[in-house]
C-alpha cells in the first residue's frame, strides 16, 4: 500500500505532462494506472473517476480493447469496492459485448471471467459456471496460461461455494500445475 501511495503523485505528474502534450493514448493509459493505484489504496470514488475518464479517452480514440479493460475495471470497482451489483453487471455485459463484437478472444475471456466471478459471488451459480467455463475455454484457445490458471481458481471457488469440495480441489490442483509448468 505504501508503494502505491508513493507512486501516486508520480503518476499524477506524468498525467499532467501527457495532458499538456495532448498525448491522448498516454493520458488514457495513465488514468487506468492511477485508477488501479487508487483501488489498492481503497480510494474508490477517486478510482471510479479515473476509470471513467480513461473510458472516455478510449472511446474517443476508438480503442475498443482498451474500452473492454476500462469497463472491466469499472465493473470490478462496482462489485468489490462499492457493492453496486447492478452497475457491475452492466459494465461486465458491456465489456463482454464489445469484446465479442471485435473478436478479441483474450479481452472476451477477461470480461467473461470477471462477469462469472461476479455471478458466483451473487449466488447465481449456474450462470457463473457457464461464464467461467467459457472464459477458461477461451483462455485455452488463446494459449494464455495465466488466464487459464486464474479462471481455474475461480472455478474452484465456485465449486467450494456449491459444496463440491472434491471438484474444487481438482480445479485448484490444475491451476497449481499450470503455475509449476
Amino acid at each position: 500500500q505504501n508503494d502505491h501511495a508513493r507512486a501516486l503523485p508520480l503518476y499524477e505528474e506524468a498525467l499532467a505532462l501527457f495532458e499538456e502534450a495532448d498525448d491522448r493514448e498516454e493520458v488514457g493509459g495513465t488514468l487506468s494506472v492511477i485508477g488501479n493505484a487508487l483501488v489498492r489504496l481503497r480510494r474508490y470514488r477517486e478510482a471510479e473517476e479515473r476509470y471513467a475518464r480513461a473510458l472516455e479517452v478510449s472511446r474517443a480514440l476508438g480503442k475498443r480493447t482498451w474500452q473492454v479493460n476500462d469497463l472491466v475495471a469499472l465493473g470490478n470497482l462496482a462489485a468489490e469496492g462499492q457493492y453496486d451489483r447492478d452497475a457491475a453487471a452492466a459494465y461486465y455485459r458491456e465489456a463482454l459485448d464489445l469484446a465479442e463484437s471485435v473478436g478479441a478472444t483474450t479481452d472476451a475471456a477477461l470480461a467473461m471471467a470477471a462477469y462469472g466471478r461476479f455471478l458466483s459471488h451473487a449466488g447465481r451459480f449456474d450462470e457463473a459456471d457457464a461464464r467461467l467455463t467459457e472464459a477458461y475455454d477461451r483462455w485455452v484457445a488463446a494459449g494464455n496460461r495465466v488466464g487459464e490458471a486464474w479462471t481455474l481458481i475461480d472455478l474452484g471457488h465456485l465449486k467450494d461455494l456449491r459444496g463440491d469440495n472434491e471438484r474444487a480441489r481438482e480445479q485448484y490442483e490444475a491451476s497449481l500445475a499450470i503455475g509449476e509448468a
